[in-house]
């Protein structure tokens, strides 16, 4: 199957310039042509910067169980920044989810 990669290719080529091999781990380092360039992400699927569709396979590597976007999830994060993101010190939440 043929794709577009137009536009990937030229974010791609942007990334080298300033990020080694243009990726900040090697694990997303695919070659210089097939290396790609994620845009976004609902459930199980993933569009490149090009606006093609592709089943994700690899779910951050498992931390995006649900999928991405999950309407739940999302409600829940969003929730909880208005609390603040990072603190130096421990947090109710930390103690009840432990």
């Amino acid at each position: 199957m043929s794709h577009n990669k137009s536009k990937s290719q030229q974010l791609f080529n942007k990334a080298k310039q300033h990020i080694p091999y243009g990726v900040n781990s090697n694990f997303r380092y695919w070659g210089e042509e097939e290396t790609p360039i994620m845009a976004r992400g609902a459930g199980a699927y993933v569009w490149d910067a090009d606006d093609n569709r592709f089943i994700d396979y690899r779910l951050g590597f498992g931390p995006i169980i649900l999928g991405h976007a999950h309407p739940v999830v999302t409600q829940r994060v969003a929730e909880a920044i208005q609390n603040g993101v990072l603190f130096a010190a421990t947090t109710p939440i930390e103690i009840e989810l432990a």
